[in-house]
C-alpha cells in the first residue's frame, strides 16, 4: 500500500474528525481533542500496515483489536474487579460492528452466562423514547417546544410557567412536594406526580432529573389520544422490528432476561437494604413500580427492557432518518443549560434527556474525539447508548449491574470494605468506551485506506 498515500488520506480524516469534533452549539466544548491526540490513536494503523504488508483488512482488524488489549481490560473489570456480574460492549458503524460478551447473566440462585440476546432493564436508557417522541411530535406540529406544559396537561397547574423545552433540555429543575416512591398506590402516586413544580434552586451542579421525563410521557398522551406505550410501539419499535424490546418481557422471553436481583444499597446513613424480591423481568425502578408499570403503565423516565441488538436497531434508525430528521436528531446534543454555576463551579453538560461531553473529566459523557453532535443515555441498572450521527458511529453497553452487588452510597458515620462493589461501574465502565472509540476510529481509517464498505458483524466470547 502506498505510504504517501496512507498518509495522505488518514491526514484527511483526522481533519473531517475534527470538523465534527467541533460542531456544536458551544464554543468552549470545540478542540477538546486536538490533531496530534487524533495522530496517536491512528497512526498506529498506518505502523501495523507497514510491518504487515500483505495481511488483509480483517487480519489487521485482528491485530489493531489484540493490540488494544480490549478484551483483557473487559475480563479485568468482569472477573477480577468483579464490577458487574457481566456485560456486552458493542461499537462500531452502521454497517460493520463488533460486540464482546463476558461474565454471567445470573449468578445466583444458578449461575447463567451472557448471551448476546440477553435481555436487559434499560433503565433511564428508556428516556430516549422520550425524546424520539417528543422531537417527532414537534417535527410534525402536533406540539410547539416552546409551549407551557399546562397547556397540554393542566394536571400540571405549577407548570404554567415551564416550557415543553425546559423539560426536555433539564433547564428548569423540578421538584414534587414529596417523594413518589412513598406513594402507597398509583392514585396517590399521580397526586404526588401532578404537584411537580420548579425548585428554589436552579443553580446546580448537576441539573439531571427523571421528573421532566415523567411529566413528557403525559404530555405525549395528551396530544396523541393514546396510552404513551401504544405511541411508541406504533411509532418505533414495530417500524424497526425491535421485537425484543419490551414493557412487560413476555413469558415465553423471561429466560433470556438479565437478573437485577440480590442487589445491596447502603445509603448515607450506613444502612444495609439488600433486594431479594425483585423478580427477574420486573423493573427495577421504584418509580416507574409506583407509577403501574406492572400494570403495562410506562413511566417515561425508566421501564424498558431490550437487547443488544434491538438497540444497535433503533440507533441505526436514528442515524438513516427513520423517526426524525437528521437536523432534529442533531439538536439533541445542543445544550441550554450555562456550563458554571454563579460560583464558578463547572456544572454537568446535557442535551435532551441526555449526557453530552463534559468539561470536567469526573462527570460521566461523552469521550472527546467523538463529534460535537454524539449524545450518550445511560441507565442505572448498567446499560448505555451512546451514538455520533456525525461520523455515524454507535457504541451500546448492556449489564446488570446491580445484580448480587453494592452500592455504596457516601457517609461519614461508617465504613465497610466491600466485594462485588458496583461503586465505580459507571466511570470504569466509560473506560472500556473510550477503548472501543479509539478502536472504532482505527478501524474507520481501515475502511478508507482498503475502500472496504462490506456488512459485518462479530461476536466475541471471552
Amino acid at each position: 500500500m502506498n505510504i504517501i498515500k496512507s498518509n495522505y488520506l488518514m491526514q484527511r480524516y483526522i481533519k473531517e474528525l475534527i470538523n465534527n469534533q467541533n460542531n456544536t452549539n458551544d464554543p468552549e466544548y470545540m478542540n477538546l481533542f486536538s490533531y496530534q491526540d487524533y495522530l496517536k490513536i491512528l497512526k498506529n494503523v498506518l505502523e501495523l500496515i507497514k510491518q504487515n504488508p500483505r495481511s488483509d483488512i480483517d487480519t489487521l482488524r485482528y491485530y489493531l483489536y489484540e493490540k488494544s488489549e480490549l478484551g483483557n481490560d473487559i475480563k479485568e473489570f468482569v472477573y477480577d474487579k468483579k464490577t458487574t456480574p457481566g456485560l456486552i460492549l458493542d461499537y462500531g458503524n452502521t454497517y460493520q460492528r463488533e460486540a464482546i460478551i463476558c461474565g454471567n447473566m445470573q449468578e445466583i440462585p444458578e449461575k447463567k452466562s451472557m448471551k448476546y440476546n440477553t435481555i436487559f432493564d434499560l433503565a433511564s436508557t428508556s428516556k430516549l423514547f422520550i425524546t424520539i417522541s417528543i422531537l417527532f411530535l414537534a417535527e410534525h406540529r402536533f406540539i410547539d417546544l416552546g409551549a407551557a406544559v399546562r397547556n397540554y396537561v393542566k394536571d400540571f397547574k405549577y407548570l404554567d410557567n415551564v416550557t415543553i423545552n425546559d423539560l426536555l433540555k433539564f433547564k428548569v429543575n423540578v421538584v414534587t412536594d414529596r417523594r413518589i416512591d412513598s406513594a402507597k398506590n398509583l392514585k396517590e402516586a399521580r397526586e404526588i406526580l401532578f404537584t411537580l413544580h420548579p425548585a428554589n434552586n436552579q443553580d446546580m451542579v448537576n441539573h439531571y432529573t427523571d421528573m421532566g421525563a415523567i411529566a413528557l410521557k403525559y404530555v405525549i398522551e395528551s396530544v396523541t389520544k393514546m396510552p404513551y406505550e401504544s405511541f411508541i410501539k406504533d411509532i418505533i419499535l414495530k417500524p424497526t422490528k425491535m421485537n425484543n424490546t419490551f414493557l412487560n418481557v413476555n413469558d415465553s422471553f423471561i429466560k433470556d432476561v438479565a437478573n437485577e436481583n440480590y442487589s445491596t444499597i447502603i445509603d448515607k446513613d450506613g444502612n444495609i437494604i439488600t433486594t431479594t424480591d425483585n423478580e427477574v423481568g420486573s423493573v427495577y425502578d421504584p418509580k416507574a413500580k409506583m407509577l403501574g408499570h406492572n400494570l403495562g403503565f410506562a413511566s417515561g423516565h425508566a421501564g424498558y427492557f431490550s437487547t443488544t441488538e434491538d438497540m444497535i436497531k433503533f440507533a441505526k434508525a436514528l442515524i438513516n432518518e427513520e423517526f426524525i430528521k437528521k437536523e432534529t436528531l442533531y439538536s439533541i446534543a445542543d445544550s441550554e443549560i450555562p456550563n458554571y454555576t454563579t460560583e464558578g463551579v463547572i456544572k454537568k453538560h446535557f442535551g435532551s434527556l441526555v449526557y453530552l461531553k463534559q468539561l470536567n473529566p469526573e462527570f460521566l459523557g461523552v469521550y472527546a474525539p467523538l463529534s460535537g453532535k454524539a449524545f450518550v443515555s445511560p441507565g442505572f441498572c448498567g446499560t448505555s447508548l451512546c451514538i455520533d450521527p456525525l461520523n455515524e458511529l454507535i457504541f451500546f453497553v448492556g449489564s446488570n449491574r446491580l445484580h448480587n452487588r453494592i452500592i455504596k452510597n457516601d457517609s461519614n458515620e461508617k465504613v465497610y470494605t466491600i466485594q462485588n462493589s458496583s461503586e465505580n461501574y459507571a466511570l470504569d465502565k466509560e473506560e472500556l468506551v473510550k477503548k472501543s472509540v479509539e478502536l472504532t476510529l482505527q478501524y474507520e481509517l481501515l475502511n478508507r485506506l482498503f475502500k472496504d464498505k462490506k456488512e459485518m458483524q462479530l461476536v466475541r466470547k471471552l
